[in-house]
């Protein structure tokens, strides 16, 4: 997983694994993408195919770091706002692809699991996307306001 956002191996070990999964600090996955980001802007103009290829590699490395940062940041927050899961690169080993996986059905999941976590005794509070879970009580709320002003105005023509 780490390779897809170019993380040296003496970097990778230290940094990325740890006893129950693998995640990047957001510190860290901010280096990478600044170091990348130097290189790429470094080779703009590439004197051969090599550099030409290096450029291409760490152009989608810092892609990928911005894009990592981005949907944890708006979609898959966690409590800790430390550590950032890397199981979320399996979607985008293919750039060109991004935009063909489920966002929202793995938003949704990711609430769901911590919605079920938040219900338990003692939890103060909850990770996941909670403008989401707004949005759909409000869809939900708007529904019901509606199927009771109906009945309202049903019961006043009887």
């Amino acid at each position: 997983m780490v390779r897809l956002l170019g993380v040296p191996e003496a970097v990778e070990v230290k940094v990325c694994n740890d006893e129950y999964n693998v995640h990047i600090t957001y510190n860290t996955l901010k280096w990478l993408y600044q170091e990348h980001l130097i290189v790429a802007r470094r080779l703009e103009v590439p004197q051969s195919r090599e550099e030409l290829q290096e450029r291409e590699r760490m152009r989608q490395c810092c892609i990928r770091s911005f894009m990592l940062y981005l949907v944890v940041c708006m979609l898959f927050a966690n409590k800790t706002k430390i550590n950032i899961e890397l199981i979320y690169l399996e979607a985008m080993v293919d750039l060109n692809r991004v935009n063909r996986w489920s966002w929202e059905g793995m938003t949704l999941a990711h609430l769901y699991h911590y919605l079920t976590d938040f219900v338990r005794p003692g939890m103060k509070t909850m990770d996941g996307c909670v403008t989401l879970l707004m949005i759909i009580n409000l869809i939900i709320f708007v529904y019901l306001i509606e199927d009771l002003i109906r009945i309202f105005f049903l019961c006043l023509s009887i």
